[in-house]
């Protein structure tokens, strides 16, 4: 995280970081503490387990709370396996030059991407007690259970649901202040599909494309690319982390960032790609 934020770092770019509240933070303060000339500052900390809604709560707070402490133009949510593949002052050029759109992958549910079209995402209703993962399906045997996912299908999914356009898309985005906007203004318009979007799965992968989509809008233009170099697993649905055989593939893509990377044990291409950045800045 520390060379991400130090590749990053420019005069106009401030950094809010999170850190989970399970894991330990003196090594992140540590971390952190070698970094000079650059804004930053911690967020208040969350229980974030994968594929839970605090994920996504955490983030949009975050927004919320740089929106509050400046009238910023972009916010660019980005994990601690994030390095960006162009430096800071290219950053801010490319930026202007798109002033106004945002950048988030993201598709219709339906359009099939997802297995089963991401249906079970939808239809069953999922959610965390504590660090466990909750799903109660047509299976259930607990009594109760049977008759919650009888109403869930009754109500939400057979009524609902057939009100709104549900999107799938990448957790990972860039966001033009308008965007942000958009987003925070349809959690006020649309409370109960704010509060139905909470119990799927994944909700990080479907929250937040549905939300800032729910109403249509001309003042935002959202360019469907995430601007990020990624290598997906042909067997499954995680990235798969970059190494020096990516070198030529990320160098010739026109992206801004690429994930993931482990630096920590792979030195060398953390120099490679920083001499890439360097000499080929704007």
């Amino acid at each position: 995280m520390r060379w991400m934020i130090e590749a990053l770092s420019h005069v106009n770019h401030r950094f809010y970081v999170h850190i989970d509240n399970q894991k330990e933070l003196l090594p992140f303060e540590k971390e952190l503490a070698h970094i000079q000339n650059t804004q930053w500052e911690w967020l208040p900390r969350e229980n974030t387990y994968w594929g839970s809604f605090p994920c996504v709560k955490t983030v949009i707070d975050g927004m919320k709370y740089a929106q509050s402490k400046n009238d910023y133009d972009y916010y660019i949510h980005l994990s601690g396996q994030d390095f960006p593949v162009v430096d800071a002052s290219t950053l801010q050029i490319r930026l202007i030059e798109n002033e106004g759109k945002s950048f988030m992958f993201h598709f219709k549910i339906e359009e099939g991407l997802w297995d089963n079209k991401g249906k079970d995402r939808l239809t069953t209703l999922h959610f965390f007690k504590k660090e466990k993962r909750i799903s109660i399906t047509s299976k259930a045997k607990n009594p109760f259970n049977k008759i919650l996912h009888f109403l869930w299908q009754k109500i939400v999914v057979n009524q609902f649901d057939k009100k709104h356009q549900f999107y799938g898309g990448e957790f990972y985005f860039i966001f033009h202040k308008s965007a942000l906007q958009q987003l925070l203004n349809n959690q006020l318009e649309f409370s109960w599909l704010h509060k139905r979007l909470q119990f799927t799965l994944i909700p990080e992968e479907i929250y937040i494309p549905t939300m800032l989509m729910a109403k249509p809008s001309t003042n935002i233009q959202v360019v469907n690319n995430t601007k990020r170099y990624i290598k997906w697993r042909m067997e499954g649905s995680s990235p798969i982390t970059l190494n020096e055989t990516d070198f030529k593939q990320i160098a010739q893509t026109d992206n801004w960032f690429a994930r993931k990377f482990d630096f920590e044990n792979d030195n060398i291409f953390h120099q490679k790609l920083l001499t890439f950045i360097r000499s080929n800045s704007v």
